[in-house]
């Protein structure tokens, strides 16, 4: 079952919530925070069906969950970086694509960029010049002004690997403004996947945990 559950710093404890429907159960899905006590779904993978590429909306006011029908989304797949990007809007990074169950082939990972934007209830691929490698379960924050902070993940290639482990490296800053991704080359922590990270203040962002070859 496809949970929703809050927790209120006010007094430490969860509580369940329990609307009239949810989103099919799964795992690996991007979730990200819309604005207006509204939460946005994205993808993930069941058992049985695998990759899923549905759109949904959470609205904690009314404890309700809608379906978004799109026109245009990204690719199924699951384990994607998903982050707010201010203003009702929401970046998706990259992800996990399984098999293209027609031809029974393997599609490999993502690099592409897309926009959510509540105002329109529309999906927007972005377009650039620049971008991270092809991964899933990057580690991605807000950093704002229109700005997302993205690091490592797996599936780096391997020559530009440093401990040859297929986890990259790297750390990249996405402008909405500029429609640009740019790497930065200080120092950063060793490559990692599915590690969380989170904006503490406008200046600083704190990286917690995942996964870490033992080379």
């Amino acid at each position: 079952v496809f949970c929703s559950i809050e927790s209120f710093a006010q007094t430490g404890k969860w509580t369940q919530l329990l609307p009239a429907h949810s989103p099919p159960a799964r795992s690996g899905h991007g979730m990200a925070y819309l604005g207006d006590d509204k939460i946005l779904v994205f993808g993930g993978w069941k058992s049985g069906i695998r990759t899923l590429g549905d759109t949904w909306i959470y609205d904690l006011s009314d404890n309700e969950w809608t379906e978004v029908k799109c026109d245009t989304a990204p690719a199924p797949r699951d384990l994607t970086a998903m982050v707010y990007i201010g203003d009702g809007r929401v970046l998706l990074f990259g992800g996990y694509l399984d098999y293209a169950k027609d031809e029974d082939k393997w599609l490999g990972y993502a690099d592409d960029t897309w926009i959510f934007d509540l105002a329109t209830l529309k999906w927007t691929e972005k377009h650039t010049d620049r971008r991270p490698y092809a991964s899933d379960r990057a580690s991605s924050a807000y950093l704002g002004t229109n700005k997302v902070l993205l690091y490592s993940g797996n599936n780096c290639p391997i020559e530009y690997s440093k401990y040859k482990d297929l986890l990259c490296h790297d750390t990249w800053i996405y402008d909405l403004n500029t429609n640009k991704w740019d790497s930065i080359t200080n120092n950063y922590p060793r490559g990692r996947e599915g590690a969380q990270m989170c904006k503490i203040d406008s200046n600083r962002i704190v990286l917690y945990g995942g996964w870490t070859s033992v080379l």
